[in-house]
């Protein structure tokens, strides 16, 4: 693997200078059909137009020249290399003008398709807080084998955490590990983001299925791709201290900025060695519920990605074609996804559902 990296590292590098470039509005366009499909209200949404080709809008063919003199390979090359850095920088200054916007409209950003890599890179710079991007909704770049690694799980637990995603079953898996709050020992989210509480104790607890009663389209659309996802909460009003007001945080973006940050579980470890092999016992033991908890929702965020990319490709799909796996189709979680993509009581109006045009590409 390490072979790999070294010999794509180029390719990787132009990759990711690409990604950077359009991801941003490659995914707010997306967003964009849902808001309609679903005749939602989004005043962000409501003024972002497809993005248009920069090919003579101001950028420079790479044969052009100003003086009329012939250019030599090496000029030629360094030519088009300055190009190409210079459009991908002012597209960058204009997508973090535009983020600026989002934030006016209290993160309306929701589809949670970021690669993991973007979201890897850009996460240092907000030292590795994942829940201060423009959606609550990303989750980590944590594959499935790294949780195998750093929790130490068996391949026949990574089987029951798949089978449970596809059925359904987001009910905490017990063990002879800790699952209760006190058991658990999981750390005071207010502890290190000033925003949340720090005045009792955690717990863990499982997004449901099922919106509040009376929420907006929006609200409920930003809501469902975190169904079966395992976050973390204090105990204020179950210990009878009141209700403090904040707001919940996904374990598995504590779990990355932890990884980050040992020494904050770990202040008296005396060497980095030292406070990752707590960290791998503290996973493997003490906080294996949350893990394997992060490990169904992996798999079920798979299928939900899998989802929003067929939708924005053929907003006319029906819940049962949505994807083309028809056994996949035949489970639980699949069927209810569907169904909480494409629900009826906001897509009853067929003629508002079109095949994306030529303008949405």
């Amino acid at each position: 693997m390490s072979r790999k990296y070294v010999l794509g590292a180029k390719d990787m590098a132009e990759e990711d200078l690409l990604v950077e470039t359009s991801i941003g509005d490659e995914i707010l366009m997306k967003e964009k059909s849902f808001v309609e499909l679903w005749n939602a209200v989004s005043e962000f949404h409501a003024d972002l137009i497809p993005p248009i080709s920069q090919v003579g809008c101001g950028s420079e063919p790479d044969t052009h020249e100003d003086d009329d003199l012939p250019l030599t390979e090496e000029e030629r090359a360094f030519h088009a290399k300055f190009v190409a850095e210079s459009s991908a920088q002012m597209t960058i200054g204009l997508a973090k003008e535009k983020m600026k916007d989002v934030n006016k409209f209290t993160r309306n950003a929701f589809l949670p398709i970021a690669p993991p890599r973007w979201i890897e890179s850009k996460v240092k710079e907000k030292k590795d807080k994942i829940w201060e991007f423009e959606t609550f909704n990303h989750s980590v770049p944590i594959g499935v084998n790294a949780y195998k690694l750093l929790a130490s799980l068996s391949e026949e637990e990574v089987n029951l955490c798949q089978e449970r995603a596809l059925n359904e079953n987001t009910e905490i898996i017990k063990g002879p590990y800790p699952w209760t709050a006190d058991a658990m020992m999981l750390p005071k989210v207010g502890q290190f983001d000033p925003l949340k509480c720090n005045a009792s104790s955690t717990t863990l607890a499982v997004r449901g299925f099922y919106p509040p009663k009376g929420q907006t389209a929006l609200a409920e659309l930003k809501r469902i791709w975190n169904a079966g996802r395992p976050y973390l909460k204090c105990r204020c009003v179950e210990l009878e201290k009141g209700d403090c007001k904040t707001n919940i945080t996904w374990f598995d973006q504590v779990l990355w900025y932890l990884l980050a940050n040992p020494d904050l579980l770990f202040p008296e470890a005396p060497t980095l060695h030292a406070r990752v092999r707590a960290m791998k016992s503290l996973l493997r033991k003490t906080w294996r519920t949350p893990v394997l908890a992060s490990v169904v929702f992996f798999f079920m965020r798979e299928i939900m990605v899998k989802m929003a990319h067929a939708v924005v490709h053929n907003p006319t799909v029906r819940q049962e074609k949505i994807l083309d796996d028809e056994v996949l189709m035949l489970r639980k979680f699949p069927r209810k996804m569907a169904a909480l993509i494409l629900p009826d009581k906001y897509l009853n109006n067929l003629s508002k559902r079109r095949r994306p045009t030529m303008r949405d590409a």
